[in-house]
């Protein structure tokens, strides 16, 4: 037996990304499906609402919405949509309520994507482990900040789930580190990914607690420390996007908008492209380097005697895995052959 899904199925986003682990590469093409899924229905709805609207509030609206939805060539089996109430759908709710709506189905379904991904990878690095290390940690920071001092005080968390002891089952593979990012864990903007990552995680943080109250029915007393966090603390720079991504506070109320959403979404895919980037440089990511062009149809070809088209025959090969910042040079040719997975 087989199972598919309207919402996941797979789309072409993940052969456009530079992640190199098949499981990073799905939550990537699921969250992006997501929002190709989404942005067409909110637009729909927009157009439906603009279109009802003079009509909605008349004593017998029946008529009307069969004339409206077959003026818009609605189809005729699409019952259950054709016998919507239009002034429950229209005129008693607002615009703003439906679109904060469906960000926040997009808000729960992005949650467990990615819940889902991290499980994934403690699947793919501990396979069968009784302590869910990687996909507990990988969801928490692992600092307490403390707003009593000035400026705030950072300590180590007392909880054991967090991201840094998650990354004690990633060790670090040398020879994967100096042929993508010698300078680890300082990056080519000379930012300390680490760091960053840290300050992504309180971001997270703040965001998983507020799932967690949608989904259980009770606010969470933690949020507003949380709030405070990713307001003061967290930098925009750390992030690497164009704005911040938070929830909403207005009249002592915490609330989600669509555009908290968006936000949200790009944190995530953020987070996931620096969960793949953790596992490449480590020695999972070498053991699976050697796996997959141990299996390549270019690494079983005869050597050419041209250094130079050698490398390049290399670095086309490993860019087809994922990995486009691949060094390919005499050193990684050596480490590779004594491999036995690149030829001689």
């Amino acid at each position: 037996m087989s199972w598919r899904t309207a919402l996941f199925e797979s789309g072409k986003m993940g052969i456009k990304n530079t992640l190199f682990f098949s499981q990073s590469r799905e939550a990537h093409d699921r969250i992006t499906s997501l929002l190709i899924l989404t942005y067409p229905a909110l637009a729909g709805a927009w157009q439906f609402r603009n279109t009802t609207k003079h009509f909605a509030h008349l004593a017998n609206p029946v008529p009307v919405r069969d004339a409206v939805l077959s003026f818009m060539e609605f189809p005729t089996n699409e019952t259950a949509i054709r016998r919507m109430d239009l002034r429950e759908s229209v005129t008693n709710i607002t615009w703003q309520r439906q679109r904060d709506a469906v960000g926040e189905m997009m808000f729960l379904v992005s949650c467990s994507i990615f819940e889902n991904f991290t499980g994934a990878v403690q699947d793919m690095v501990a396979p069968g482990a009784s302590s869910r290390i990687i996909e507990k940690g990988f969801q928490f920071p692992s600092e307490a900040i403390d707003f009593a001092t000035i400026p705030p005080a950072r300590s180590r968390t007392s909880s054991q789930d967090h991201w840094q002891r998650a990354m004690t089952l990633l060790p670090s593979s040398p020879f994967m580190i100096s042929r993508i990012l010698p300078s680890f864990p300082v990056d080519t903007n000379n930012r300390s990914i680490l760091s960053d990552f840290e300050e992504k995680m309180q971001t997270y943080l703040l965001f998983k607690k507020f799932r967690n109250t949608i989904v259980h029915g009770n606010f969470d007393n933690k949020i507003p420390h949380c709030f405070r966090v990713v307001d003061e603390v967290v930098s925009k720079e750390a992030l690497g996007l164009r704005t911040k991504p938070s929830i909403s506070f207005v009249d002592s109320q915490y609330f989600l908008t669509f555009y908290n959403v968006v936000g949200f979404v790009g944190l995530l895919l953020s987070i996931i492209r620096d969960i793949d980037r953790f596992c490449t440089l480590s020695s999972h990511g070498e053991v699976e380097l050697l796996r997959r062009l141990a299996a390549q149809r270019e690494s079983k070809l005869s050597a050419s005697g041209n250094r130079t088209k050698e490398f390049a025959r290399l670095k086309k090969c490993v860019t087809s895995l994922g990995l486009p910042t691949f060094i390919a040079d005499q050193a990684a040719i050596d480490h590779l052959v004594s491999k036995q997975v690149w030829r001689s």
